[in-house]
């Protein structure tokens, strides 16, 4: 169902994928910029391509938020699209159910169920998956810089995983269970 929904935005949906994932990528620049900077220019006290370090931090420090603005951008307007496809179809299964179910079912319960499905199918598109795919891909994107500036030192870093992990599948068992 939310395949079909979907299908005619799936070009965009590949494209605002590439836009996150250049917004992630562009994210990550600006430390290792700074990390450039302090390793070949302030520690050994050369101050050539400083003003040209300067400006790709800007560039990066300017671009990253705007690039996931569009991101944004796309995402609303892919799920606005799909939004308004769902409601149409479920108008027309309206339409098509029978009378009897009217005469049991009030008008205004209808409605509202409606009404509240769409929010909440909404909130999911806007905000849940959204939100997934962006702190998905900003791991990745920070896993990848981190390794490919020291390899031990991510190592290292990675050892505090395991824990974590465990005590968020505690505390995600406790929560559950109190509910």
């Amino acid at each position: 169902m939310i395949r079909s929904i979907l299908a005619p935005w799936r070009g965009w949906l590949i494209a605002t994928v590439l836009i996150m994932l250049l917004a992630q990528s562009l994210a990550v620049v600006p430390p290792l910029i700074v990390q450039k900077i302090v390793d070949e220019n302030l520690t050994v006290g050369v101050s050539a391509g400083l003003l040209l370090l300067a400006m790709l931090y800007l560039g990066a420090t300017v671009a990253a938020p705007s690039v996931t603005a569009l991101s944004d951008y796309f995402i609303a307007f892919i799920a606005q699209g799909a939004l308004h496809r769902l409601r149409v179809k479920l108008f027309a299964h309206l339409q098509t159910l029978p009378m009897s179910y009217f005469d049991q079912t009030p008008l205004g319960d209808i409605i509202s169920r409606c009404t509240a499905d769409v929010d909440t199918v909404d909130t999911l598109f806007s905000t849940g998956v959204a939100s997934l795919v962006t702190n998905l891909l900003q791991i990745v994107a920070t896993a990848i810089a981190m390794v490919a500036l020291n390899v031990p030192l991510s190592l290292v870093a990675a050892l505090a995983l395991p824990p974590l992990i465990a005590i968020t599948q505690y505390f995600r068992v406790r929560v559950r269970d109190a509910e």
